[in-house]
């Protein structure tokens, strides 16, 4: 079984946000997304009632990628960067 490594999440920043702590909001996508394929997986389901999209990644083969998170829910916006590693 191949073993993926953690998410680095270098940015976070927040507009509107509620009661649940927005690292945890982040952190739960990257479980959605490690469930739905592993290191290079996506998320596509709502994440604690957040619609995320994920931008291009930016990536060395086999290595690492960069990418950036879009996370909404009516006016309150979640967006994040982050290098998964394989």
């Amino acid at each position: 079984m191949l073993q993926c490594q953690p998410a680095l999440v270098s940015v976070l920043s927040f507009r509107q946000f509620g009661f649940l702590p927005n690292h945890t909001r982040s952190q739960s996508y990257h479980h959605c997304r490690r469930q739905n394929g592993g290191a290079g997986g996506t998320c596509n389901s709502p994440v604690a009632g957040f619609t995320c999209t994920e931008g291009n990644r930016q990536s060395v083969p086999g290595v690492q990628y960069n990418a950036t998170v879009d996370c909404r829910k009516g006016g309150a916006e979640i967006k994040s960067s982050y290098t998964q590693n394989f």
